[in-house]
């Protein structure tokens, strides 16, 4: 049975969501700091003590036939997963009793004193502020917070990243839809982007997102260059510190996170198979905190041999779950070139979106790849055996226009993830399963 995501979408959830213009319907929140969108209008409930605050994702992809637009992407969590801050990547005690790794048993979080909201926001201005410390002095992460990291990551220009996620007690997350994750009211994501050299990377910024009774919210905090504080930054940073890093703007936000129905784009079943770090779907149902329709999708895994597991999950991480798929609000929907894994679809490779929709597929109309070196080339967006002429591939290998995928977000060609697409094509023989090369 497919399952249809708009029905679990949440009424205009993402509407306007971190724009600066009012979307009409139930009313979008456009002032300083804030970055979130009340489904019944009006401003979010505060939760834990502090006011409702968010955080958001990387850039968004575009609606146009191509490949790799939620921030490009790499399999496997490339370029490692950074330690948690201050210790505290395994749970950290933080003086609040309770067992760190647990979900239960640890206080609320309580707004400190010296904590302010911006005049005309909703968020605190902070990043000590959002519930992610409880020692900040000394980045001790608070109890009950968790540290995860899913099995594929994506492509941050070489930016490392850690991210953090805290369930309310006693609440699960209702993956009855296994396509589409919804999250109890008072969940929190912290997603932190450690930055520069290779060999010298520091923390930059934190993105930071928190469900409320009025929807989802989001925000990001940018580190000073002395790593002391980190203050709510909506507007983007372009060359953060020097690295070539960039910090998104609200709307590139926005962009990325409405192609999700409950916006959490980095938790499904395959982004917390096994292989994922720290947490996977397993051990969140061990845990009761994950409802399932069936069992089996617990151990799901992208089908194909592991050519084939590099370059599905590539694409899914990607762009798929943001962008390339058929929710009704993702920016690529219309392309008709859809590369996230829905689970109905993983009997074979054969079977996948990516597949289906892609391998020897006329790119649509609006595929934007005229700046391309090569724009006249009669592509398609996967053409079996032929990487010149896979309109996917030729856009992962090129920046600098909308002409590039993604067109937002990244600076740099993923080497990794370029490398595990040409393989792909390169492995698509009639005696693999996969059609001939046409026309």
């Amino acid at each position: 049975m497919k399952h249809s995501s708009s029905l679990l979408r949440p009424a205009l959830i993402l509407c306007a969501l971190l724009a600066a213009a009012s979307c009409g319907e139930g009313g979008s929140d456009d002032t300083s700091g804030t970055g979130g969108h009340s489904p019944a209008g009006g401003a979010a409930a505060s939760i834990g003590g502090t006011s409702a605050a968010g955080g958001t994702e990387t850039t968004g992809g575009s609606n146009s036939g191509g490949a790799s637009d939620a921030s490009g992407g790499t399999a496997q969590n490339s370029g490692g997963e950074a330690p948690a801050s201050g210790g505290g990547g395994s749970g950290g005690s933080d003086g609040s009793g309770g067992d760190p790794h647990s979900w239960d048993g640890c206080e609320s979080f309580e707004l400190p004193d010296d904590c302010t909201i911006p005049e005309g926001a909703v968020l605190p201005g902070e990043v000590r502020c959002t519930g992610l410390y409880s020692d900040f002095e000394n980045r001790t992460i608070r109890c009950g917070v968790r540290p995860y990291a899913p099995t594929y990551a994506l492509w941050s220009d070489g930016a490392r990243k850690q991210r953090y996620v805290w369930l309310p007690p006693g609440q699960s997350v209702d993956a009855s839809n296994p396509d589409e994750f919804l999250y109890p009211v008072g969940t929190r994501f912290w997603k932190e982007f450690y930055v520069g050299p290779q060999d010298d990377q520091r923390l930059g910024e934190t993105r930071y997102l928190i469900k409320t009774e009025a929807g989802w919210l989001y925000t990001v905090y940018v580190w000073s260059e002395d790593g002391q504080t980190a203050i709510q930054e909506n507007e983007g940073v372009d060359d953060l510190f020097g690295s070539g890093h960039s910090v998104p703007t609200r709307a590139q936000c926005k962009t990325c996170h409405e192609g999700r129905g409950d916006l959490i784009l980095g938790w499904d079943f395959i982004m917390l198979a096994p292989g994922a770090n720290d947490l996977t779907a397993q051990d969140l149902f061990d845990e009761g905190l994950l409802t399932v329709a069936d069992e089996s999708y617990l151990s799901l895994t992208v089908p194909g041999d592991a050519v084939e597991q590099a370059a599905l999950g590539y694409l899914h991480a990607n762009c798929g779950i943001s962008c390339h798929n058929t929710t009704t609000y993702a920016p690529a929907n219309p392309s008709g070139l859809y590369l996230r894994l829905n689970v109905d679809d993983l009997e074979s490779p054969h079977t996948t979106a990516a597949v289906v929709s892609g391998v020897n597929r006329e790119p649509s109309s609006n595929a934007d790849y005229g700046q391309l070196p090569e724009p006249t080339l009669d592509y398609v967006d996967f053409r079996p055996l032929d990487t010149d002429r896979s309109l996917a591939f030729a856009r992962m290998n090129y920046r600098g226009s909308d002409s590039a995928m993604p067109p937002l977000g990244t600076h740099v060609i993923d080497p990794d993830g370029v490398a595990a697409i040409r393989a792909w094509i390169e492995s698509m023989t009639e005696e693999r399963g996969y059609p001939a090369p046409a026309p």
